[in-house]
């Protein structure tokens, strides 16, 4: 590419001699090209001398036009690559191709959250709660109207239809679990991607006869999707002892599936779980902690099905109580029909100082009591930590009464964690008997042959994948 001054000297060419031009060019390292002869349409040498010896005492008149016009900033475009470039800006990088690259100074856009004043609305934004037009939730007021039409009993909300509209700043104000008393969420919740952060719990609430605490509190036959929890604080010290059994966990406290139907959790992801609870004595509770759920029963003939879900940086800690289950995504599964899950990432560590029964802690669920159940598991990546050692690769369950047709599969399940020796994942602590599984081992970061969906997970980071 000829430089800008280069071709304005070729242009003056008919009207000054070599002598001025390789004068004008020599700081810049540019030889002037031989003339061809006149047959090319060019002067001879006679009239060229004739011309610059009349035009030679202007030399300097137009060396100075130049540099006005230049300074002016008549602006020569160079194309390289396809890319228009100011020849008087700074040079390109050669070594590295930008031609495809685009930038902006624009900055990131930054998140907006309504935050909560503690206050309860008296209506929804707007909608009828149907799945054509459903109930809108746009304010953290409208939230705690929900949860406190359920806690009323007014069962007539509860099947409804809501969808969020609004990221929601719950503030640490104590939250009110939606599915208490004696009514459970049994609608359909759409987050719609927004997120609700910064959940706070300093005791349980009654539901259905159980104890609970989480953005939801017992959910049965429902559907939940497209919701991110962050920030979510547990710090329940001595709760009720008249509490048999407590159920924590992040998304809800418990759900249930009744004979033949159905629950589904999907795209629901939690961050910054930090649930921690101390109980009065070592004889008074059970406890029951999940990072996602406290406690799942499914009942003959229904199905549970849990896809894209995603619990990173779980904290779960008790202290006394009779018998501890705990678990990154449940602490307790108690199954008689179908439990599916796919594509679930699971972070964190499940740790206790002291409990007088028994204490059981796993990845996925720290109890996993199996009649009858059908369970699969796919495209699971877990990083687990627990003080005690006591659960296993994904799951601890136990049959007392072993049924025919259960069985277990697990198709591209790693563990991220692990200081027990077995290269089994599926090495459960019970027989083992119609477990079945496929690319599955302990490993420290995801394999090159991992078979997840890269446009389901991001696994850029082999130690840590994360669901996109």
């Amino acid at each position: 590419m000829k430089s800008p001054r280069y071709s304005v000297f070729l242009a003056l060419n008919d009207i000054s001699n070599k002598a001025i031009l390789e004068a004008e060019l020599a700081p810049v390292g540019v030889a002037v090209p031989p003339r061809s002869d006149a047959s090319s349409g060019q002067l001879d040498g006679t009239r060229k001398g004739k011309r610059a010896g009349l035009l030679l005492p202007f030399a300097g008149w137009i060396a100075a036009a130049l540099g006005i016009v230049l300074a002016a900033g008549i602006m020569v475009a160079l194309i390289r690559g396809g890319v228009l470039v100011n020849p008087f800006g700074p040079p390109p990088d050669t070594d590295t191709d930008t031609s495809t690259e685009q930038t902006t100074d624009e900055p990131a856009e930054e998140l907006v959250f309504e935050v909560w004043d503690g206050t309860v609305a008296t209506h929804f934004a707007n909608g009828q709660g149907t799945r054509a037009d459903p109930y809108i939730i746009n304010k953290p007021a409208q939230l705690a109207y929900l949860a406190q039409l359920l806690k009323g009993k007014n069962s007539s909300y509860a099947s409804k239809y809501y969808r969020l509209e609004a990221n929601l700043d719950l503030y640490r104000n104590e939250w009110t679990p939606i599915g208490t008393g004696n009514t459970a969420f049994s609608g359909h919740f759409d987050g719609n991607g927004h997120i609700i952060r910064n959940v706070s719990f300093s005791k349980f609430t009654s539901a259905e006869g159980y104890h609970v605490a989480g953005l939801f509190g017992v959910v049965k036959n429902a559907t939940i999707q497209n919701l991110t929890i962050t920030d979510v604080t547990f710090y329940i010290k001595k709760p009720d002892p008249s509490y048999e059994k407590i159920y924590t966990g992040g998304l809800a406290g418990i759900i249930l599936v009744t004979k033949e139907k159905t629950a589904t959790l999907s795209n629901c992801k939690l961050e910054r779980v930090k649930n921690s609870v101390v109980c009065m004595d070592a004889y008074d509770t059970n406890h029951y902690q999940g990072g996602v759920i406290g406690r799942i029963s499914i009942e003959e003939d229904g199905q549970f099905t849990g896809e894209r879900i995603q619990a990173v940086d779980v904290d779960l800690f008790g202290e006394y109580g009779n018998n501890r289950y705990q678990g990154l995504f449940a602490g307790y599964i108690r199954c008689y029909a179908r439990f599916d899950l796919r594509d679930v990432c699971l972070e964190g560590t499940a740790r206790e100082w002291y409990s007088a029964g028994q204490y059981y802690c796993a990845a996925l669920s720290g109890y996993f009591y199996s009649d009858g159940a059908n369970a699969t598991y796919r495209n699971i990546f877990a990083v687990y930590h627990n003080v005690k050692n006591s659960g296993v690769f994904l799951t601890h369950y136990n049959n007392e009464e072993p049924s025919e047709g259960y069985s277990f599969y697990y198709e591209n399940c790693f563990r991220g964690y692990s200081s027990e020796s077995s290269s089994d994942p599926t090495d459960i602590s019970q027989d083992g008997k119609q477990i079945s599984s496929r690319n599955c081992f302990y490993t420290t970061f995801l394999p090159d042959e991992h078979g997840f969906n890269e446009q389901v997970w991001d696994v850029s980071d082999p130690r840590h994948p994360r669901l996109r």
